[in-house]
């Protein structure tokens, strides 16, 4: 039986959809970048392309907000910054799904009626109004990026070192292996962390 991986939780934990899902933020909020716009269907009429995520398909309220802020030409949303996060008081039919909403967004300033920060108060259903407030996005305000992928040659050291790391016998043997991690990419320090510190209590134990 082969050793679980984190590659392996990684990969066990993606949702298997071709777009940006309440469950890809429930960790937190990101902030992204537009890089293109497409046609969607009748139920998502939008496809917003961002720079290292999967697209994003707003509900028709936040693309509402995105019209008022951005304006209604798409190809000029290109390079806008927004945050999304996870609502989970979002139901699709009688069930609580949680939807992908927008807190913060890049203001063009183009528009004086709908300058942020700003609360939109939108209708959700036939009966149902809710205000969403989207704040500015600060200058300094970075994108955040996706965590970087091991290379193959990082993941066939991890591979080895994780080997070494659950056959160390002694806390001086782990140590030895401890500063020979020391000298490797942040990459590698990241995913062996938790399995040297797991082995460092069990030797302690």
């Amino acid at each position: 039986m082969s050793k679980l991986t984190r590659e392996d939780i990684l990969a066990a934990v993606q949702p298997k959809s071709d777009q940006l899902n309440a469950i890809d933020v429930l960790d937190g909020p990101i902030t992204v970048t537009i890089t293109g716009t497409a046609k969607g269907n009748a139920d998502q009429p939008a496809v917003v392309q961002l720079d290292g995520y999967k697209p994003f398909k707003p509900c028709k309220s936040m693309l509402r907000i995105m019209k008022a802020v951005f304006g209604v030409e798409p190809d000029r949303w290109i390079g806008m910054q927004m945050t999304l996060y996870c609502d989970e008081d979002v139901y699709y039919g009688k069930d609580r799904t949680g939807g992908v909403r927008i807190s913060h967004m890049t203001d063009p300033g183009r528009n004086t009626e709908h300058k942020l920060p700003k609360t939109f108060t939108l209708p959700i259903s036939r009966l149902k109004k809710k205000e969403f407030h989207i704040e500015p996005i600060v200058a300094t305000q970075k994108p955040t990026e996706p965590p970087p992928e091991p290379t193959v040659e990082e993941q066939a050291f991890i591979e080895t070192a994780s080997a070494l790391i659950q056959a160390a016998d002694s806390g001086e043997n782990l140590m030895e292996i401890g500063l020979m991690l020391k000298e490797q990419s942040q990459v590698i320090r990241d995913v062996l962390k938790p399995i040297y510190a797991a082995r460092k209590k069990e030797l302690e134990a």
